[in-house]
This record gives structure tokens, sequence and C-alpha cells, in this order.
């Protein structure tokens, strides 16, 4: 994936691309424990033009170019761009992110994808089939979201009856807490980290989950 000096992202602190496997949205494991790569990133080499590589895949690239790989799975991934102080064509929706090489594949793909689109049904069958992928796709933006946040839920305030530990969380990467108390992740998440899909590894996290049903509370 190449950056030119001026595609690189327009952030006022900083950026970065993180890296999840699918189907699960989870970190993936990985030999340098790195799980995303960006501006903040120590030991990234850019060109003398200023552009940056980043050579993504689940093989190291060799010695000379581990400093700009980021880790992939071995299947299929979900690749995510953060950006933290957006400059003015990331809020104007005018920025490009550069293709993920080799170009001829992408190509392929979207080639694919696009004769899918425009093919139209020749049969009962075939629209029946495009009803029910269309419920389908439907079900997915507005249910899963709902049935992810109440895991979520579940595996952040039903897993002890305190906030994790410092020890607890460097031992088994998970952060807890009941509910109307603070939980605290005591460093970076990684992959042992799986109660919430594409949590990233930029920034710790503080989360508390509240019950106002019988009161309010004040922070």
């Amino acid at each position: 994936m190449k950056f030119t000096k001026e595609q690189l992202p327009p952030a006022k602190y900083f950026w970065s691309m993180t890296m999840y496997k699918l189907p699960q949205r989870w970190l993936t494991d990985n030999p340098i424990n790195r799980y995303s790569i960006g501006s903040a990133t120590k030991g990234v080499q850019y060109g003398k033009d200023g552009s940056l590589d980043l050579e993504i895949g689940a093989k190291s690239p060799g010695k000379d170019k581990e400093s700009n790989w980021l880790p992939a799975p071995e299947g299929p991934f979900w690749l995510v761009m953060r950006i933290y102080g957006p400059g003015k064509t990331i809020v104007d929706r005018t920025y490009k992110v550069p293709p993920i090489t080799p170009a001829a594949l992408g190509a392929a793909m979207a080639g694919a994808a696009g004769a899918a689109d425009n093919k139209k049904a020749t049969s009962a069958d075939e629209a029946k089939a495009k009803q029910a992928y269309a419920l389908g796709v439907q079900a997915y933006i507005w249910g899963y979201p709902m049935v992810v946040m109440q895991g979520s839920r579940d595996a952040m305030t039903k897993g002890g009856d305190a906030p994790v530990t410092p020890d607890e969380f460097n031992k088994t990467g998970k952060f807890f807490a009941p509910v109307n108390q603070v939980a605290n992740a005591w460093g970076m998440l990684g992959p042992k980290f799986s109660a919430v899909q594409s949590g990233n590894s930029d920034t710790q996290y503080s989360v508390t989950w509240f019950d106002s049903s019988e009161e309010p509370y004040i922070l």
C-alpha cells in the first residue's frame, strides 16, 4: 500500500491503520506483536520523497522491510484507518485512501462486483434470491450491532465482582467491571481481548456500563 507524500492522511495528532481478522473482527496475533501501523509507529521508514510504503501480509516481507510491515491473518481481513484530529479533506470527504496493491487483483475484484450488481434477474428464483440478500443486508446493518452490543456488555460486566486489576489484565488481556463501575485497560489491547469487535490498539480504554433506570449518574 503506497502513500505519496501528498496522500498521507491529514491528521493533527496521528493516524493509524489497524488490522482485524474476519469474520470475528478481532486483532490478529502475529510474531512482532503489531496490530496497527501509522504515523506514531516507531521505526517506520519513509522514502526520500516523503512517500510511505506499507507492507501488508501474513508473512514477513523480510527483515529489511519489517519496519513497515502490518501483519495480516492467513484468511480474510478488515483494514481500518483511524485519523485523530482529521484535516479538512477528511471532514469534507474529499480525501482518497490509496488502494492496496497488486492493482490487478483489485481491478479484477471490482470488475466482478460491478458485473454482479448489473446482472438482471432472469427468473423468479433469482428475484427471490436478490430479495433475500437485500433483507439479509438490512438485518446485518440494523440487527447485528444490537446483538454485538449485548454480547460486549455481558462480557465486560460479568467477568468478576470487582474491576479488573493490572495483574489480571496483563495475564488475560481482558478488562471488565460490574455495572456502574469503571473498567480500565491497564495497557494497549491485543489479540486476547475479544469482548469488543474492532477495538483499536492506539489508545487505552476506560469503559463503564451505566444502569440509569432508577437514578441518574453524575461524572
